[in-house]
């Protein structure tokens, strides 16, 4: 490959030629110039051509290759707008990968047959013009029995015409498939490619057998995750998790406009400005477009009979827009995707909060009926959540200022994939300070991080919701919390009629419209109140459902999550708007004055100095009368 040209790849990968190599012909190169030296593709034109990299593949090979220099295994989540060229990209990198490299499995899974046929067409073709680069090619093709062994082809041991093709000496293979319930189950792979993902029925049970077929203790395994967008289902659940890191996958975006194909030269005469419309031509300045991007795309809009929702979809300038639904949606829509957006860039992206969970000591009595929470034993334990586990539940957004009056709501689970999820709010400013969600904790778990939570936001009013989880609130009344919501009832059930008080709260008929009315409300009256990334993908998620009986009549619309999404960290923050009116609305400014209690962060460090000066005294014990502490 001494006389290879430098291609687009070579400037913009290069410092990443170890990250991943193939051997070939007694030599190791970096993989992509491997490929660009061998694969043929063909063109849009059925013309056979040289497989280059471009700009956005180039993009997804450095993603890789970050996860893998910073030693964690390849999982990427690439949502993308269409015929960018990714599922080419990932014939001719795996390709090569297992036509060179001993032992190895690759697993491809489509969503149709039918494209998982066209695949393979792909696969089959980058095989079949291995040798088109082989200086010895004539000799090869006029006599191949005599000089069949300078061919660039590795022997195949087998090639069935639409699954696989598996090598005979290097005992590797390339398998094709379309997604089903067994598709690549009691198997394993070194890489996987799923594509169109968003289009699988099932998705994320399929995931979990298939997530299995690639060894955690392989260091160069790989799982790519590769679709456009499908509106709001499972895969948008997905694509918010991957983005807000609470998985091991990386989320990677490519826009159309990256494409240098998506251009159109503009007629002579015609005026684009005035046949925008003005969201294209806030689109246009947003992401620095030409004139010509912008005319490409004018044209898929208007082809599209000016269906804004389908054309964002196929074609998204940003994450967001690939989302945007076409439903009806509760909250604002615009105000949703902006705010979104905001905190995509200046909050998760940047990781713009404190991260983790609280732990506490609770000592309860002998009869069971009071709990002892001691001061000195709360403190809390941030963690960067980088492997994917439930342990940062708590994001903490703005710590606590003194005088500011907090409320703490939480929203208990059933049991399933339900949450428990809370939410922390500035009673003063009905800003969102902090929030807790996890899957993982049961619910007399969470009443001890709702006790802490409360504790170090001013002994916050807490309420949790009594429908199902009434645990929560009866640990807290054992723990002698200071500040609880309470509910008056009156006792029909007997002749006194006694009024009765109930702590927490209940989400009925009567009051759960209010309670989503108010968050409405206030969140078009100030969309900067929301800070949390889950919070506001939940909130894009929740629209008037309508359901159908089975000859698809309507029969009742509600309020909750479309497309099988969580509204947990919703119906927590609605309930803020039911249970405020028991906490102050004002800054007590004598508090604000008064000397500063101690913060968690000063409750860490004393038990770090506490600790420290034991493990002193004990050594100074031990030297003085021989014992230890």
């Amino acid at each position: 490959m001494s006389d290879h040209v430098p291609t687009l790849a070579d400037k913009m990968l290069a410092g990443h030629e170890r990250t991943f190599t193939v051997n070939f012909m007694g030599k190791t190169y970096p993989q992509w110039k491997l490929v660009e030296h061998l694969a043929r593709i063909q063109g849009k034109n059925d013309q056979d051509m040289p497989f280059h990299y471009n700009y956005q593949q180039c993009l997804l090979y450095l993603a890789k290759c970050k996860m893998k220099e910073e030693g964690r295994q390849v999982r990427i989540n690439n949502l993308k707008a269409r015929q960018i060229g990714f599922t080419t990209d990932t014939v001719v990198n795996d390709g090569i990968f297992a036509l060179f490299t001993p032992n190895v499995r690759v697993g491809i899974i489509a969503d149709t047959l039918d494209h998982a046929a066209g695949i393979f067409e792909k696969v089959q073709y980058l095989y079949d013009h291995l040798d088109v680069a082989n200086p010895n090619r004539d000799l090869i093709e006029k006599d191949p029995k005599t000089y069949g062994y300078l061919s660039f082809k590795p022997r195949l041991r087998y090639n069935k015409g639409q699954s696989f093709l598996e090598t005979y000496y290097g005992n590797s293979r390339i398998e094709v498939m379309c997604v089903s319930d067994t598709a690549g189950r009691s198997k394993h792979y070194t890489r996987l490619h799923c594509s169109e993902v968003a289009f699988w029925q099932g998705m994320e049970k399929t995931f979990t057998s298939l997530f299995k077929t690639v060894s955690r203790s392989n260091p160069n395994s790989e799982i790519v995750l590769e679709t456009t967008a499908n509106g709001f289902n499972d895969y948008k659940m997905r694509w918010d998790a991957d983005y807000a890191g609470d998985t091991s996958f990386q989320a990677f975006f490519a826009p159309w406009y990256e494409n240098p194909e998506y251009r159109q030269e503009i007629p002579e005469g015609y005026d684009l400005q005035s046949s925008m419309d003005g969201w294209e031509r806030e689109k246009q300045e947003k992401h620095h477009l030409s004139d010509e991007q912008m005319y490409w795309f004018h044209l898929e809009y208007i082809d599209s009979n000016r269906n804004k929702q389908a054309v964002l979809q196929e074609d998204p300038f940003d994450p967001v827009d690939a989302f945007v639904s076409a439903g009806n949606s509760v909250f604002d829509r615009a105000a949703v995707a902006e705010r979104k957006r905001w905190i995509a860039e200046n909050i998760e992206k940047k990781k713009a909060y404190r991260q983790g969970y609280f732990v506490c000591k609770h000592m309860a009595n002998a009869d069971q009926s009071q709990i002892d929470v001691p001061e000195t034993s709360i403190h809390f334990i941030e963690t960067s959540n980088t492997d994917g586990n439930d342990a940062g539940f708590i994001k903490i957004f703005k710590d606590p200022e003194a005088g500011h009056p907090y409320v703490v709501t939480c929203d208990p689970n059933m049991g399933g994939k339900d949450d428990v999820a809370m939410q922390v709010v500035d009673n003063y400013t009905g800003e969102q300070v902090a929030r807790f969600k996890s899957n993982a904790l049961a619910n007399d778990l969470c009443a001890w991080q709702l006790y802490c939570l409360g504790r170090y936001y001013n002994w916050a009013l807490v309420s949790s919701e009594t429908n199902v989880g009434q645990i929560v609130m009866e640990l807290l009344v054992r723990a002698k919390y200071p500040r609880i919501y309470v509910t008056q009832a009156q006792n029909y059930q007997n002749y006194t009629r006694n009024i009765t008080r109930q702590y927490g709260h209940k989400t009925t008929v009567a009051n759960r419209q209010y309670m989503i009315d108010s968050f409405v409300k206030a969140f078009r009256e100030n969309p900067s109140m929301i800070s949390d990334y889950d919070t506001i993908c939940e909130m894009e998620s929740f629209q008037l459902v309508e359901h159908l009986d089975k000859d698809g009549n309507v029969t009742r619309a509600k309020q909750e999550a479309a497309g099988g999404a969580h509204d947990d960290l919703v119906m927590a923050m609605a309930a803020f708007y039911l249970v405020r009116t028991q906490q102050s609305a004002i800054v007590d400014e004598q508090e604000q004055q008064a000397p500063r209690e101690e913060t968690l962060q000063d409750i860490n460090m004393r038990i770090m100095r506490e600790r420290k000066e034991n493990e002193q005294n004990s050594h100074i014990a031990e030297r003085s009368i021989g014992i230890t502490w």
